[in-house]
């Protein structure tokens, strides 16, 4: 048994509180992985996975609030004004995002093989699409410094998505 305050050991057991790991665990019950093991190392790269999930489903729904209350922070985000049009195309924006927002959030604690097959793909394809328009935009804006940052960001939260995809598929075709 383990200390309190001690790290575990690759041989000691680690509890862990998932809920369901898909190749050995029940429901409900807790399961022990063995800490440097393919299964310790799958449930860390699903918890990231999650963790990664629910922090951009918080950013998402915060920018979507933010743009329908205050279609200038789009303007402010592209580094461009806003005419008439434009602010209701950005409310339209807020809204869209914010849905988006919404579905990651309540999302955020299915189990992982349900997470990957029903959002992955969603979840890619916006991240990379908004980080390389917000690159593109910095590229020809006057201040490029906030568009430059909303693209790493998203960019950075695709890519850390895909790794934690590859990886979570690695591990199940090796077990």
């Amino acid at each position: 048994m383990r200390q309190p305050g001690r790290a575990a050991r690759r041989w000691e057991q680690v509890p862990v509180r998932s809920g369901v790991d898909p190749q050995t665990s029940v429901e409900g019950k807790e399961q022990p992985v063995v800490a440097g093991t393919k299964a310790a190392n799958g449930m860390s790269i699903q918890r990231a996975a999650q963790f990664l999930f629910t922090l951009s489903a918080l950013g998402e729904i915060a920018i979507g609030i933010v743009a329908l209350l205050f279609p200038q922070i789009v303007a402010l985000l592209l580094a461009t004004s806003l005419d008439g049009t434009g602010q209701l195309i950005a409310r339209m924006l807020g809204s869209a995002v914010l849905a988006l927002g919404v579905t990651w959030w309540l999302a955020r604690r299915d189990p992982f093989p349900q997470l990957m097959s029903r959002y992955a793909a969603g979840f890619l394809v916006y991240n990379v699409g908004i980080g390389l328009l917000f690159l593109v935009r910095a590229l020809v804006a006057a201040a490029p410094a906030l568009p430059l940052v909303v693209a790493i960001v998203h960019v950075l939260a695709g890519l850390g998505f895909l790794a934690a995809v590859v990886t979570a598929r690695g591990f199940k075709a090796a077990a």
